[in-house]
């Protein structure tokens, strides 16, 4: 759960590096502007689940563990927030 829930925490620091340059969180999830490319070491277990102009759930699978973040803000948890689906 911790390799995880480490993952989200990386995840969201580039989520919000994401914001500030395009004032937004949409494209987030593009593996052509988002996440992935803005840093290509991110584990490749981590997804975005919900993407708005104004926040965002990722989702990390790390062998039968699996955390959840909302953000912005948010803090990596085992429970799946209920704006996340």
């Amino acid at each position: 759960m911790q390799k995880a829930e480490a993952n989200l925490n990386r995840a969201s620091a580039d989520a919000e590096s994401y914001y500030a340059s395009h004032g937004t969180y949409v494209g987030l999830g593009d593996p052509r502007t988002g996440l992935h490319l803005l840093d290509p070491g991110l584990d490749s277990g981590v997804s975005t689940v919900v993407v708005t102009s104004e926040r965002f759930c990722l989702k990390s699978v790390e062998g039968h563990a699996t955390a959840w973040l909302e953000g912005p803000a948010g803090t990596a948890t085992d429970t799946k927030p209920s704006d996340c689906s």
